[in-house]
């Protein structure tokens, strides 16, 4: 699916129907203006006035924020240097679902094997007494369990991130095929105007606001993924793991350095744009809810 969609092969998809139930909204709105002229009842005339200029403002909608929707489109395309910018959420989504962080936990496994295995291994001049003997590193277990511990809980994120890719997927497709022209029909109708405004206004905000929280976090990262290597370094030479013998463990600090700020970019980022777009959903219906025509439309 193109990122704009509602170019105009995706607008007159559901557009007839919108057009269709207007018609249909101010024929019944007109024949209740009329009977209520006709048998003398002031205040059906005039609610069925008041309706018909609001369903004629909600159809209006529908051709103001196709204009709207595209200007949002071309600055979004502008600042992605014409990326669709779900695509670039989903790589950057994958960059840490399926690489950078996998790749450091596997690491930090690997590790952690090795510095087990040193835990048991008689070297030098161990501690013998009455048939039990104990190694220079037996403490190592201990460390074994930490870089466990950490592989085990970092996972569950990177499966985390797969969820946040479904669920940019699930936006791109439903949110002007469904959600906002779902949002335009209710607001047509008299009652059902407020949880129409309320659909309009999530689907603009995410469909528009949330993949760019993703483009923005891309940015940041690779701003400042270089400052993140230099922490590693210095953790590295620092050499915490210097005292155990096997494995190589002060490198799993560096690793787990790494994961640490993987933390920050694929997590924190994106629930900060997560609420923004609910901050901009909650403004977008206020505007969407208002109504343009009080103290305009005399009874």
């Amino acid at each position: 699916m193109a990122f704009c969609a509602m170019d105009i092969a995706g607008y007159v998809g559901w557009f007839p129907t919108i057009t269709l139930l207007f018609i249909v909204i101010w024929i019944g709105l007109s024949i209740v203006f009329m009977l209520s002229r006709l048998i003398n009842k002031p205040e059906g005339e005039a609610w069925a006035k008041t309706e018909m200029y609001a369903t004629f403002v909600s159809y209006g909608l529908v051709f103001l924020m196709f204009g709207i929707s595209e200007l949002l489109c071309m600055s979004s395309l502008s600042l992605t240097e014409g990326q669709d910018p779900f695509q670039v959420a989903g790589e950057y989504l994958s960059k840490f679902s399926n690489n950078l962080i996998p790749t450091d936990v596997a690491f930090i496994w690997e590790i952690s094997k090795d510095v087990r295995k040193g835990a048991y291994k008689i070297v030098g001049y161990s501690e013998c007494t009455m048939g039990g003997c104990i190694t220079w590193d037996a403490g190592n277990t201990y460390t074994s369990d930490q870089l466990d511990l950490v592989s085990y809980f970092t996972m569950p994120f990177a499966a985390g991130l797969m969820m946040q890719k479904l669920v940019l997927m699930l936006i791109e497709d439903v949110a002007f095929t469904m959600v906002v022209p779902a949002g335009f029909v209710l607001k047509l109708f008299p009652y059902t105007r407020a949880a129409g405004a309320y659909l309009i206004a999530m689907g603009f905000a995410f469909y528009f606001l949330f993949p760019m929280s993703y483009v923005l976090a891309d940015a940041i990262y690779k701003e400042t993924k270089g400052e993140v290597f230099k922490l590693e370094i210095i953790i590295d030479s620092m050499g915490p793991g210097e005292y155990l013998h096997f494995g190589g463990a002060a490198e799993a600090f560096g690793a787990i350095t790494r994961l640490a700020a993987y933390g920050v970019y694929a997590h924190f980022l994106p629930m900060l744009g997560l609420l923004m777009s609910i901050v901009a959903a909650q403004a977008l219906f206020q505007v969407f809810s208002t109504d343009f025509l009080e103290g305009v439309v005399q009874p």
